[in-house]
């Protein structure tokens, strides 16, 4: 196995943006998006995800994807936080309004891999995120949110019947 190819199957799957567009499929993958990457793929190498659909702030990506043969592409994927909930460690200024420290929020992206934080409400006795938030175009947003994790009734024990090294399971 060549060491070019140890570097791009070392890097974590999870979601990431772009910074130049993969070589061979520029109109397919371009520079300034978010993909979803995975370490592996069927025929081998890494593979690359478009986003295809969005719900509740939270995308969803396709199943066929593109192969990665570039390690310049490959090195230039930018790691981004998970989508999910986080809270904000500090008052955080959004338009003309701000968004108090400790102040419970739903990270997401938009197709450009850009964060949006979705404030929550308290509705009844329930938390709901707008279906539209603020969006930020600098990453400096993420050091500003610290992950929530916590379970929600049933799941626990649906992982407890997998096996005892399975742990909790945790919303993100």
């Amino acid at each position: 196995m060549t060491e070019e190819k140890n570097s791009r199957q070392n890097k974590p799957c999870g979601i990431y943006r772009t910074s130049i567009a993969m070589p061979g499929k520029e109109e397919n993958v371009p520079a300034g998006r978010l993909v979803y990457y995975h370490s592996h793929s069927e025929q081998g190498p890494p593979i690359v995800l478009m986003p295809s659909k969005n719900t509740n702030n939270k995308w969803a990506f396709h199943t066929r994807g593109f192969l990665v043969t570039s390690e310049a592409f490959s090195d230039g994927l930018q790691p981004l936080p998970r989508e999910g909930f986080y809270v904000l460690r500090a008052n955080l200024s959004v338009g003309e309004g701000f968004l108090p420290e400790r102040s419970l929020v739903q990270l997401g992206y938009n197709p450009k891999g850009e964060p949006i934080l979705f404030p929550g409400k308290r509705e009844g006795n329930s938390i709901e995120f707008p279906l539209r938030g603020a969006g930020f175009k600098a990453d400096t947003i993420f050091k500003e949110l610290d992950p929530v994790q916590f379970l929600l009734q049933g799941q626990a024990e649906s992982k407890k019947e997998q096996g005892p090294s399975s742990g909790p399971q945790t919303l993100h």
